[in-house]
């Protein structure tokens, strides 16, 4: 994790944690098959018409065809106690459009959701939960992956090592709306809610980040639309690194250590952003120009309201445009003077 108590994120830590989830690791492995417990049947090893579950099972499932549906109804898909961490729970691979994947809770695999080159498919009310024992998990991942839908899910990390609750990574023109990201315990494992990598015109809105490393993260990420999100409790709340041409609007972050921090990134807009009650600064800016920083607000946080270390030729030398935005009860309502 990023020693942003120390004040280290400034300029080593933020590029690094945007580029977390963007170099994956090879899957560990699959399933072995025949092995399972607790009265559990054997789940399909693949769906190729419409499937609903009438228990609990356990193994990975892949949908093989397009068009069908998997309908879970709140049983689990669960990785055995041998394999914990490892292998993929549910998976739609290349090609597979316009599937409807709903109501499952899926349980200890490396990835439990994993879209790779798929596409306008629809996952709904589903549930992640990371392994007991691993070293790192995902929750719910979309690998070069278009148009898909992410409504009203869930992902928890795993109690130990590092956890991703929801990846972008080289994807576009996806909705994640509604859903929910829950960190780990806090001197036991590292969590990050939202990534984005090398992803743009995603729309991302009234999702909730509470207790991660980070809440929401870009790297190298464009033209993406990150709107009336909640991040409570996080180091971070919202991270971009080098990315452009973003939109962050009516986006809250509460009661963590730092709102929101862009680095090396130009030409967003945010505006009617909230940061309160984080022990460090409200909005952190650095090598980040022609950004439009416009009505938001700032308000009791332990450090500054707005800082821009950026030199340029914009506000008070910034290099970006700020106007309108609102300074209540910092220590310090901006560095320089004049951004609120």
């Amino acid at each position: 994790m990023v020693n942003l108590r120390n004040g280290a994120w400034a300029r080593a830590g933020i590029i690094a944690i945007v580029g977390l989830a963007l170099v994956f690791a090879a899957n560990p492995g699959a399933i072995r098959a025949g092995s399972g417990g607790g009265g559990s049947s054997l789940c399909p090893a693949t769906v190729g018409k419409d499937t609903a579950l009438r228990s609990d099972c356990i193994g990975s499932i892949q949908v093989t065809a397009s068009g069908v549906t998997l309908d879970c109804a709140g049983h689990a898909v669960n990785q055995t106690s041998f394999d914990a961490g490892v292998g993929d729970g549910i998976t739609l691979g290349a090609g597979i459009h316009d599937v409807v994947v709903k109501n499952c809770v899926v349980n200890g695999f490396y990835r439990d959701f994993y879209l790779t080159s798929a596409h306008s498919n629809t996952l709904a009310g589903n549930t992640a939960n990371g392994p007991s024992y691993s070293n790192s998990f995902y929750g719910f991942v979309l690998e070069a992956s278009a148009s898909n839908t992410l409504a009203s899910n869930t992902a928890n990390a795993a109690p130990f090592g590092v956890s991703y609750d929801f990846v972008l990574d080289g994807s576009a023109s996806n909705t994640l709306r509604g859903n929910t990201a829950n960190g780990g315990p806090l001197y036991t494992s590292s969590s990050h809610g939202f990534i984005l990598s090398g992803s743009e015109a995603n729309t991302l809105s009234r999702n909730t980040a509470s207790g991660t490393s980070t809440g929401f993260a870009l790297g190298g990420s464009q033209s993406n639309t990150l709107s009336v999100n909640t991040a409570t409790r996080n180091d971070i709340g919202i991270v971009l690194g080098g990315s452009s041409s973003n939109t962050l609007a009516y986006n809250d972050v509460e009661s963590g250590i730092v709102g929101y921090v862009l680095e090396g990134s130009a030409s967003n807009t945010l505006t009617s952003n909230f940061a309160a009650y984080n022990t460090g600064d409200g909005f952190s800016f650095v090598g980040s120009t022609w950004n439009n920083v416009v009505g938001n607000t700032a308000q009791q946080n332990g450090g500054v309201g707005f800082r821009d270390t950026t030199t340029g030729t914009g506000t008070s030398n910034t290099g970006s445009y700020y106007w309108g935005n609102y300074c209540v009860g910092n220590p310090t309502p901006s560095v320089p003077t004049g951004l609120c």
